[in-house]
């Protein structure tokens, strides 16, 4: 074969086309680029097919693959790592769009048997947070016995691996059992596509601040609110929970031991994220 077209389909329905050209004898494979594909509807059923003039056997030209969506997150991004009995065998990895890492262990993908990163830290919780830019990301999580995070069978205590949005609190990716690697792939939007409908209800004076601030909230009703302040790392430096009651609320915060610089607070009503810079001076 010389050529042939690679087609993406989604549904059934052709949504992108790709031309390849070389020279393949029987039995022969051949890698081919498909480059980006946009248009595909959510939860689409996606396929591959190769369309070649002369084909004497169509019965092998059709690939379906198990592809999953990107999940969605805010810039604020939360990895927690309940190391099993056996945390040595535990190695990860962060990848941006473009194959890039990101962030990861020292060691990555070990043998069974060497030892990594989290080497005698037998059940210890690992967390870490991101402030990532805006984008798409890949996290692989990987095991050296291939048996993921279950140790019980072994006589051990499980772990767990989440991946949560920090802004809402939503856990968009979770593994314990059964893998060598596992992947969840998610979308980082930019901060002004975290929900508005807040925004008008909320207000902060002063800002720029010193000493204190206050936040000033007008609620419909009675509702439960979470407060948090991010720092420009990503970790959490104040967080509470309130009841607002209806009409004008107002929260006072203090800078304390805090440093100068830029954060982020996050209002977190009925599932509804607001976020909004905050600046303290000296």
């Amino acid at each position: 074969m010389s050529a042939c077209n690679v087609l993406t389909k989604a549904n059934g329905n052709v949504i992108n086309s790709t031309e390849w050209s070389g020279s393949l004898d029987t039995y022969q494979t051949a890698n081919v680029d498909l480059g980006t594909i946009s248009n595909i509807p959510n939860n689409a059923s996606i396929s591959f097919e190769i369309e070649y003039s002369g084909d004497m056997d169509n019965s092998n030209n059709t690939l379906n693959p198990s592809i999953s969506g990107a999940a969605e997150s805010s810039t604020y991004v939360r990895l927690n790592i309940l190391l099993d009995s056996y945390p040595d065998e535990t190695s990860w990895q962060l990848f941006d769009a473009d194959g890039d890492v990101v962030e990861s262990t020292n060691t990555v993908g070990q043998a069974y048997g060497q030892d990594g990163d989290y080497a005698g830290q037998a059940n210890t919780e690992i967390e870490i947070e991101w402030n990532l830019d805006a984008g798409c990301y890949t996290f692989a999580v990987y095991d050296a016995y291939g048996d993921g995070l279950n140790s019980s069978q072994w006589g051990g205590t499980d772990g767990l691996v989440t991946l949560t949005d920090a802004a809402s609190g939503n856990v968009f990716f979770e593994i314990w059992d059964g893998f060598s690697v596992a992947n969840s792939a998610f979308e980082v939007g930019e901060t002004s596509s975290i929900s508005e409908s807040l925004n008008k209800e909320i207000s902060i004076f002063p800002n720029p601040f010193k000493d204190y601030t206050n936040i000033s909230i007008s609620s419909n009703g009675s509702q439960e609110m979470s407060l948090e302040i991010y720092n420009n790392l990503g970790k959490v430096v104040y967080n509470d929970n309130m009841v607002l009651k209806n009409g004008a609320n107002n929260v006072k915060i203090e800078s304390g031991e805090l440093t100068p610089g830029l954060y982020y607070m996050n209002a977190i009503i009925n599932g509804e994220s607001n976020l909004k810079p905050l600046t303290i001076i000296k």
